[in-house]
């Protein structure tokens, strides 16, 4: 191969490179070290589709507020985002919260450091989505669109 052939595959390359990469930016409204997620354009695929989600928007909102709250340790926010009865599978078996009230007492023993770790490390752009809904972590926590609103479902501890 010729040196000029050289030169001109190394740059399409390169460019090819830079056309397809992602730019990540910091985003202004972080709260707490949290980053608020850029809204989604009208030309954008809705990555939460599969899960009957039409607003990708939605999702992204329900995350931030979801962290704030964890961080915060505001219980009673928590609880508000909590489809009842909230199903919290543990070690094999299930059981379910059936009220606000019944959450907030067992918030410490829902929301465990390993549960507050994973909330608060969930990226947006890096969410699971299939027919089930979205998953938090590596499974910690579901939400999905329940009664015309985003909410959690389920926990695995």
């Amino acid at each position: 191969m010729n040196k000029g052939i050289t030169i001109i595959f190394i740059g399409a390359i390169v460019t090819m490179s830079v056309l397809t990469s992602q730019v990540y930016a910091d985003v202004p409204g972080a709260v707490s070290g949290l980053m608020t997620p850029p809204a989604p354009q009208a030309d954008e695929v809705n990555p939460y589709e599969v899960a009957d989600i039409d607003d990708p928007q939605e999702v992204n909102d329900f995350i931030v507020n979801l962290q704030s709250a964890v961080a915060a340790n505001d219980k009673k926010a928590v609880a508000e985002m909590v489809s009842y009865p909230l199903r919290v599978n543990q070690a094999g078996h299930s059981t379910q919260i059936a009220s606000k009230t019944a959450f907030v007492k067992q918030y410490n023993s829902i929301i465990t450091k390993k549960v507050r770790q994973k909330v608060l490390a969930q990226e947006v752009n890096k969410l699971f989505v299939n027919y089930n809904g979205v998953m938090i972590g590596d499974g910690e926590m579901w939400i999905s669109k329940i009664d015309g609103k985003i909410a959690i479902y389920a926990m695995n501890l």
